[in-house]
């Protein structure tokens, strides 16, 4: 079975960016406002995060990604219906950020297939391709998907 969910701790406001942290970080709401607030550049941190902030708060959470070329413009839903099922993206569109998996689309708000999903008509500025590997799979125990075998234990 699929756990797609968010945060045992959401927060409601204006906070899609910390949220979206949260899921493919595999940490708490409260954790995740912690590192936005750490990279934010403004003094006023309210959960509101510019594109470099989204992007330096994934590696000061240890998130591994990379970003995805010639997605500019597609629409949420287009790439979602394109994109590999398997995978996890983080998803910024205009105003927006949302984390993306096996047709599903997560932020704030919950999860939805993405074509009940009410920002599907937005457009992308970029998507980062969360990579998930021993060392890096918080995103697919939030998902909660086998798709690693871990073995041994910390």
């Amino acid at each position: 079975m699929i756990r797609f969910a968010n945060p045992h701790d959401q927060q409601q406001g204006p906070n899609c960016g910390v949220t979206a942290l949260s899921m493919v970080a595999g940490i708490s709401f409260a954790e995740a406002w912690k590192i936005c607030k750490g990279v934010s550049r403004t003094n006023r941190f309210r959960g509101g995060m510019y594109d470099r902030d989204i992007i330096d708060s994934l590696g000061a959470a240890n998130v591994k990604s990379t970003m995805l070329p010639k997605v500019k413009g597609n629409t949420v839903q287009s790439f979602v219906a394109a994109a590999d099922p398997a995978k996890t993206y983080y998803i910024v569109s205009t105003g927006h950020a949302q984390v993306s998996h096996n047709g599903q689309v997560a932020d704030q708000g919950g999860v939805k297939d993405v074509g009940k999903y009410w920002g599907r008509r937005k457009k992308i500025k970029f998507v980062l391709e969360i990579i998930e590997d021993q060392e890096n799979n918080h995103a697919m125990q939030v998902f909660g998907l086998p798709l690693f075998d871990h073995q041994g234990g910390n």
